[in-house]
């Protein structure tokens, strides 16, 4: 029913999050070549950037998410990684030595995790991936290091406080709603398309089934017996603390996930795929424990949003970047020239992980 989810790994934390090149590329103009090497791109008070400077931040970047590359020359996001690297600088001027030695743990489990991943693919493959990218160990360790630093730092300042209150806004827009569904499909086909049985064969096996559990058959047993979702009859036709805001479900099985009363047989709901018995056995937000880590990490990648914001001016941060130019007119057919970038090439996520391998999705009746 649901489609599998990605392998989780451990996210390297990195202090300056990339979130807006899907919309530089949608809007971009002509692209700036890159110039000079010792070519200052931007001032601050005590601080320069020069251009190998940029060039082996953003390489460094890359490291983690190949797809930024087709952003590399927007002016836009090049402003956009010249102020973050302003921010890395002025913020690691002012972390304290504590935070400094407590960085130092994460760091080596970061690069002890990335060597490893990618021994896993070959004896020379991190040392080939670095040199297709023209940055050393060092520079990536490095890089690793100031943003833990500056993530270490600020997390130490985090108060329980704010915690809550973050958790509190979540949970007043619905963000943490999980439920907890027993299932079980009586389907008309298979995973391969063929038909299992009619509309209304299905339906009075659907309601034959109702019946049992009416009358106190376990739930579990009879998904085990009936339910046609390879996803879940072996786990009793159970999908647990599936995230709501999610939206993956048929919108029929999403309404009743949504809205059938807790503890509930339902009558057999209608899909495409054939009949379902449902029962919420939980529906409700996740506990201020399960989330208080990732809330502590948004809170400090907030801060840094906020310094580059309100505190960087005050630096006198400048650019020395060109002016964009305009973009190219609609062609005669009044259709927009394309920007030349193909789908596999835009960034489908925003937060920057170690390199993993994920399997694909599997197949699944109540998936849309």
């Amino acid at each position: 029913m649901l489609l599998n989810k990605p392998r989780k790994t451990r996210a390297l934390i990195i202090s300056l999050v990339l979130i807006v090149i899907v919309a530089m590329l949608s809007a971009c103009g002509d692209k700036n070549k890159s110039g000079a090497q010792g070519e200052v791109l931007a001032t601050y008070k005590d601080g320069s950037i020069t251009q190998s400077e940029f060039d082996k931040f953003f390489n460094t970047v890359s490291f983690f998410n190949a797809q930024f590359a087709a952003a590399k020359d927007i002016p836009g996001f090049q402003e956009y990684l010249l102020k973050q690297m302003a921010a890395l600088d002025l913020m690691l001027g002012q972390v304290s030595d504590e935070s400094k030695k407590n960085a130092e743990e994460e760091v080596k489990k970061q690069m002890d995790e990335i060597k490893a991943y990618y021994e896993s693919k070959g004896k020379s493959a991190l040392k080939d991936h670095l040199k297709e990218l023209n940055i050393t160990e060092k520079d990536l360790e490095d890089y690793i290091r100031n943003s833990l630093v500056v993530m270490t730092d600020l997390d130490s300042k985090v108060t329980d406080e704010q915690i809550q209150q973050y958790y509190d806004n979540l949970v007043n827009e619905k963000v943490l709603d999980v439920v907890t569904v027993s299932h079980i499909l009586i389907g008309i086909k298979d995973m391969e398309g063929k038909d299992l049985r009619t509309k209304e064969e299905a339906l009075t096996i659907a309601n034959e089934v109702k019946g049992k559990l009416d009358s106190g058959a376990d739930f579990a047993e009879l998904a085990k017996e009936y339910s046609d979702d390879p996803g879940s009859k072996d786990n009793g036709g159970k999908y647990e603390n599936e995230p709501l805001s999610a939206k993956r479900w048929v919108p029929q099985f999403q309404q009743a996930a949504e809205e059938l009363p807790l503890n509930t047989i339902s009558e057999p709901i209608e899909t495409d795929y054939g009949y379902h018995i449902m029962r919420v056995d939980f529906r409700g937000p996740r506990p201020l424990d399960d989330v208080k880590t990732n809330i502590r990490e948004a809170i400090t990648s907030e801060q840094i949003g906020e310094f580059i914001e309100s505190e960087l001016p005050n630096y006198d941060f400048k650019t020395n970047l060109p002016e964009p130019e305009p973009s190219e007119a609609p062609d005669s057919t009044g259709t927009p020239e394309s920007t030349d970038t193909p789908e596999s090439d835009k960034p489908a996520d925003a937060n920057a992980e170690t390199p993993s391998e994920s399997p694909a999705p599997s197949a699944s009746p109540a998936a849309e």
